[in-house]
């Protein structure tokens, strides 16, 4: 028997990750998540539009969400991983770039707590497309064309938020394209 919507009679439609880029992140609170789109807005406006917050699946480690996975299923498993884990206090140490790119991102001084989530997702039943890198909890700032301003590091250093953050709200998002981003859910750290 085909279950059906109680409001239409219509057959039920299992919500299925479509075939694009998704990722699990940690988003950063205000005040910082705003100072970092306005560094992308001086130096990457295209990244304005992408939520500021630190990938904890889907660019490095674990590669992105695998398409065809049940939505409610992903958002069930992300809420169960969610309420293991208590908030956590961060900070930025300084900015990197990944080795041959011209991807320049914000470090964190302390990175276990990231790790440790990132480890709860991989023992988790998600499935995830492989990835060739390790794991490197970041905030990427800005996607470069390289112009040989020799001093660029030094001066995107120099604007970078220095206070500390509470880290407590995963969000899954897909990318129907490179600097658009569409949330599927958010879900609060909530563990003891």
């Amino acid at each position: 028997m085909k279950e059906v919507s109680i409001k239409t009679g219509e057959p039920f439609q299992e919500r299925v990750l479509p075939d694009q880029t998704a990722f699990i992140v940690l988003d950063l609170p205000s005040p910082v998540a705003e100072k970092i789109k306005k560094l992308r807005g001086e130096y990457d406006p295209k990244r304005v539009l992408v939520p500021a917050e630190i990938t904890v699946t889907g660019s490095s480690g674990l590669g992105a969400v695998l398409p065809g996975q049940n939505i409610d299923f992903l958002t069930e498993e992300i809420r169960k991983i969610a309420e293991k884990n208590p908030p956590f206090t961060a900070k930025f140490r300084k900015v990197e770039t990944f080795p041959g790119t011209n991807i320049y991102f914000l470090a964190l001084e302390d990175e276990s707590p990231f790790i440790k989530l990132h480890e709860d997702f991989a023992s988790s039943p998600i499935r995830f497309k492989e990835s060739p890198f390790p794991y490197k909890p970041h905030c990427t700032l800005i996607l470069r064309e390289a112009n040989g301003e020799a001093d660029f590091l030094e001066k995107l250093s120099a604007k970078i938020p220095e206070e500390e953050f509470t880290m407590d709200m995963l969000s899954f998002y897909t990318l129907p394209s490179p600097n658009e981003c569409e949330l599927l859910s958010k879900t609060i750290l909530s563990g003891k």
